[in-house]
């Protein structure tokens, strides 16, 4: 529960197709195994952080923060200076990290932000769509069907 109450999540205002995106990422692969590599390596630090205490979970934030840094530099198409404005202005109302989700170049930003820090960071970032979330612990399923 506080994960998720640490979790913001914005939509950029950028649609974006995300395959071409993920076609460049594809391409400049073989130039960037040491940032892929260092990516995955905060896997198992993230895992153990969030098994960890209270105390450790802004760890994961910075985390995010670590890895959006490097996932920028996989390709010029992932960020834009509208995302890192929107990224900047999140730090500096207190948030911890955060990273575009999937491909990058638009879609939704994904803030870490502790909870006393809400009303800051979503001032900072009033002109963008918040969109609610909450984790799902059932799995996929179907919330509507009409045939």
């Amino acid at each position: 529960q506080y994960l998720q109450d640490c979790l913001l999540f914005y939509f950029t205002g950028f649609a974006r197709v995300a395959s071409e995106i993920a076609k460049d990422q594809i391409a400049a692969t073989p130039g960037k195994i040491k940032e892929l590599y260092e990516m995955r390596g905060m896997v198992d630090e993230a895992i153990k952080t969030l098994n960890g205490s209270h105390e450790t979970i802004n760890d994961f934030g910075k985390l995010l923060h670590e890895s959006w840094m490097i996932k920028r530099t996989l390709t010029n198409k992932i960020s834009n200076n509208h995302i890192d404005e929107m990224y900047i202005s999140a730090i500096k109302a207190g948030a911890f990290g955060g990273k575009i989700c999937g491909a990058g170049g638009g879609g939704f930003l994904l803030i870490f932000v502790t909870p006393e820090n809400r009303p800051k960071v979503k001032k900072a970032l009033e002109g963008l769509l918040h969109v609610p979330m909450r984790f799902e612990i059932l799995g996929s399923h179907v919330i509507h069907y009409s045939a």
